[in-house]
């Protein structure tokens, strides 16, 4: 495993250890998957490494969408995404992960009139 990969699956893996988001958590959507679901989306990294320490600082938006008439449902995984990974403790195979921080969400109706799309964001700082 690398760095790249290190930090995705330990986000997986703290999602997936809480009951309300085991088996919703993925990194493609299909039709076929139940309602609420979550996607996880890799907003990419920046290299902050210096000639005695080397890491990265990334970025993970966590989609949630959900067919319920309002944002409780949404609010719900928000509330279990944001206890699992703000200040998360994360394990890593072959780095440390220094800080996992939640920055911002947003809540929006969807075209259709009936799906909602949240979105959760946080930022992860990495050491090797």
């Amino acid at each position: 495993m690398n760095l790249f990969s290190d930090y995705k699956a330990a986000v997986f893996a703290a999602l997936n250890a809480d009951p309300l988001l085991n088996g919703r958590v993925f990194q493609v959507l299909e039709n076929s998957q139940p309602w609420p679901k979550v996607f996880f989306e890799d907003s990419g990294a920046v290299d902050w490494s210096d000639n005695c320490d080397s890491g990265l600082s990334a970025e993970v938006a966590l989609h949630v969408g959900s067919k319920y008439g309002g944002d409780k449902e949404i609010n719900e995984f928000f509330d279990s995404i944001y206890k699992r990974l703000h200040r998360a403790n994360l394990v890593l195979s072959m780095s440390q992960c220094v800080l996992c921080q939640y920055v911002r969400h947003d809540i929006m109706l969807e075209s259709d009139g009936v799906t909602r799309h949240g979105v959760i964001r946080f930022q992860l700082l990495v050491s090797e």
